[in-house]
């Protein structure tokens, strides 16, 4: 008998979007284990190119599913899941005719296993005897994943879809850290624990030799990457620093840039958006020092800073631990004046792994077993939600990955990290930031943030040199020149996904305003964070039809919030992450 044949509407939807979640987990392993699926703990995903004609048909399947459904019969709930779901499966699809370009090169210095090592521990558990086993077959499969990955980087050779050397020149250095005295020894840290000889007991020996051949086999085949990324790809790497160098790389990056915005914008729009906020900024960072009685200009005020060992914290546990008890001490306890049915879960500071990006954000588990982890880059002095909403499960987990943009399920990085860089801004309004020093801290990420749109698009549509785009970063941010080279390096590796950031927070700054005006006496700040929060991910023209609806609903007393739902969605942590750059 057919399911969805005796399904209502709404009960067709959360079929469909419930297999279509389940072909996800299946396909991406590594991401099914972090939400703490853990049926394919013992498999990898699939670097196969050959892969990738037959994921676009099965969600072709799916999209065609979906439009059998009369939207005239959804509740309002469905509604959403209905236009989230379309998109996503719509932006893959259409994403598939570049699937000879960003996709065939998964090797770079910002993603993977060797971006962040110790985390492939962190999300794998640990518990029982399949653990174990698992951990090792998954890492008995590594070197295959390899091989799929510098096949397919083979392949963009062949086509000349290369990335430049920048996005790669570091992963020899990266493996020769990792395998060091011939052995990835971090990958063995779970067996030489005591509760490993309690779990494993009599096969305590034979696991843990059969893990140290794993482990030199991974270290054969790393070995192996980097000859291969040193003799092969780096010589045959993209000229031209962005990707408008590539055959048709102009309408690439159009499509990239809207993938990762959801917005039908052009560069140029972009482009004067970040001219526009980085005029705006420097003019708000000149009332900051003109009260401080500061003569001088900006960059002069933060190099005085920079001299006073007072405004410094350079030693790395001291950073690690100020960090942590900002969250605790400053920013939970104002929190639920700003936000409702606010969780009680538990968010940790820790050191990153590689010197790659100021840090990351993992998300916890739903139960709070597994604490949201902050990574944090010390290494540089200077580098100062609704998972238990009632929703379908592929609205409150996104898989986050840059490199195959525009070829592969958005996860809406302008609704994410646009919240991240609102939450900033929140931290004015809620009082986080002591004084004026801590208010320049804040307005010194704003404006480096304001300046991606301005390089991004440079980069990948104006055509600007990588020294261009530094000189520029360096008239407006204070930082040395080897975090712009990083920065710069990341814009030139993942077109567009630092644009989402700013253009995020506009869209979200915009939405308020108008419901503020709409609303008057009946705007809810609380209410509004809420219902952004409570539905998760989506694209930025979705979030706007949400508002209206909830102002609408609002303005004929129809509004009724869900009842007794927490909001637990990875981006309301970062809520509280957000205001941890007033130390970098």
């Amino acid at each position: 008998m057919c399911l969805l044949c005796i399904l209502d509407a709404n009960g067709q939807l959360d079929k469909i979007a419930s297999d279509y979640f389940n072909w996800r987990l299946e396909m991406e392993p590594e991401w099914s284990t972090r939400l703490d699926v853990y049926r394919y703990n013992d498999k990898l995903e699939s670097w196969n190119y050959t892969d990738f004609e037959s994921r676009k048909d099965k969600a072709q399947v799916f999209l065609d599913q979906v439009k059998l459904i009369k939207k005239s019969d959804l509740n309002k709930t469905s509604m959403v899941t209905y236009e989230i779901l379309k998109d996503v499966l719509t932006t893959y699809i259409d994403g598939y005719r570049w699937w000879k370009f960003q996709p065939l090169n998964p090797l770079t210095f910002l993603e993977g296993f060797l971006a962040n090592p110790p985390d492939l521990i962190g999300a794998t558990p640990l518990d029982t005897f399949a653990d174990y086993l698992n951990f090792i077959v998954r890492v008995e499969k590594m070197p295959q994943q390899y091989d799929e990955m510098m096949e397919s980087a083979r392949l963009a050779i062949q086509y000349n879809h290369t990335l430049n050397n920048v996005s790669v020149n570091r992963i020899p250095g990266m493996i020769d850290d990792l395998t060091a005295n011939g052995s990835v020894f971090l990958l063995m840290e779970p067996f030489l624990t005591a509760k490993a000889a309690t779990v494993l007991n009599a096969s305590l020996q034979n696991m843990t030799d059969r893990m140290k051949t794993a482990n030199r086999n991974l270290v054969t085949k790393l070995r192996e990457v980097k000859s291969f990324i040193q003799n092969e790809y780096m010589p045959s790497a993209r000229k031209s620093w962005g990707i408008q160098g590539w055959e048709n790389g102009t309408q690439n990056y159009i499509d990239t840039l809207r993938w990762h915005t959801s917005l039908k914008i052009t560069p140029e729009e972009v482009h004067r958006k970040g001219l526009d906020e980085v005029e705006r900024i420097q003019k708000e960072m000149l009332k900051v020092i003109k009260r401080l009685q500061f003569n001088g200009s900006v960059l002069d005020f933060y190099k005085t800073l920079n001299m006073n060992s007072s405004f410094l914290i350079m030693d790395q546990e001291a950073t690690l631990k100020t960090l942590q008890d900002i969250i605790t001490d400053r920013i939970m306890p104002k929190l639920p004046d700003f936000f409702e049915k606010f969780p009680n879960l538990p968010v940790v500071v820790k050191n990153t792994a590689s010197d790659n990006s100021f840090g990351e954000y993992i998300a916890g588990s739903a139960d709070g077993s597994r604490p949201g982890t902050f990574y944090v880059n010390i290494r540089r002095p200077e580098y100062n939600y609704g998972l238990l909403a009632d929703l379908p499960a592929f609205r409150k987990q996104m898989n986050w990955r840059a490199i195959s943009a525009p070829f592969f399920f958005p996860f809406f990085n302008s609704y994410v990290e646009g919240w991240g860089l609102y939450a900033e801004y929140l931290g004015e309004e809620m009082g986080i930031y002591k004084d004026d020093f801590e208010l320049m801290g804040r307005y010194n990420q704003e404006i480096f943030r304001a300046c991606r749109l301005v390089l991004d698009t440079g980069l990948h549509y104006f055509g600007w040199s990588r020294d261009k785009a530094i000189e520029y970063f360096s008239n407006y941010s204070d930082y040395t020149r080897d975090v712009f080279e990083a920065e710069i390096d990341r814009y030139i590796t993942w077109p567009g996904q630092a644009c989402g950031y700013k253009l995020g927070e506009i869209k979200i700054k915009e939405l308020r305003q108008k419901a503020t005006k709409e609303l008057g006496p009946l705007f809810d700040l609380p209410g509004f964070h809420y219902v952004i929060l409570y539905n998760g991910p989506m694209s930025l023209s979705l979030l706007e039809d949400v508002i209206d609806d909830w102002i609408a609903d609002i303005k004929s007393k129809n509004y009724n919030p869900t009842s007794n739902s927490v909001i637990k969605n990875p981006t309301n942590v970062i809520c509280i992450l957000a205001f941890l750059h007033l130390l970098f």
